[in-house]
């Protein structure tokens, strides 16, 4: 069974200048849905709350940042 999305996709302020960035959207169960944002149309990844949750941490550590329970967000600076 697929969770429901359950707020619209969000893209990083982030993004490059010509847009090249992925789009998170959360889903029912607090997972995450995660697609191309130009490519919007093509499919999306989806994942559970804890896989969400283990991905941000680790790559949060591979930066060097501190995460609030997976919820951060980090992007290259």
């Amino acid at each position: 069974m697929t969770a429901d999305i359950v707020t619209m996709f969000r893209k990083s302020s982030y993004s490059d200048q010509e847009g090249d960035c992925v789009e998170v959207a959360l889903t029912a169960g607090e997972g995450r849905a995660i697609r191309d944002s130009k490519q919007a149309t093509a499919g999306m990844v989806r994942c559970g709350k804890a896989a969400w949750i283990s991905f941000i941490t680790e790559v949060s550590a591979e930066a060097g940042v501190t995460t609030d329970s997976g919820t951060t967000v980090v992007t290259s600076q």
